[in-house]
């Protein structure tokens, strides 16, 4: 059998968990700590309802050009996520003026 996984590790792999593309000893190693840890549960929970929410949203007509200033913006975030908190900035803040174009 699989070692326990910490909160960590498995809020790396919960898409993985999600999309069902995890071996089976994976699997299982994900059931077993949301089985022992009520805060790894209910951000599974949190995660399922998102998704849920989202699925009957409609995503928006963007054009190309908008689509890649949206990808970039968050892209930049991502890089920038190691950063001092002070220096952060949602990503979607750099996101102004790309769908008023």
């Amino acid at each position: 059998m699989e070692r326990v996984l910490t909160c960590r590790e498995l809020v790396e792999i919960v898409a993985d968990y999600l999309d069902g593309a995890l071996s089976a000893d994976r699997h299982a190693a994900v059931v077993a700590h949301l089985g022992q840890c009520e805060g790894c549960y209910r951000y599974l929970a949190q995660l399922q309802s998102t998704l849920r929410v989202l699925s009957t949203v409609s995503s928006p007509n963007l054009s190309a050009q908008r689509r890649s200033a949206a990808l970039e913006a968050f892209r930049h975030w991502c890089s920038a996520a190691h950063a001092p908190l002070d220096v952060r900035r949602p990503w979607w803040r750099r996101l102004r003026g790309v769908g008023s174009r």
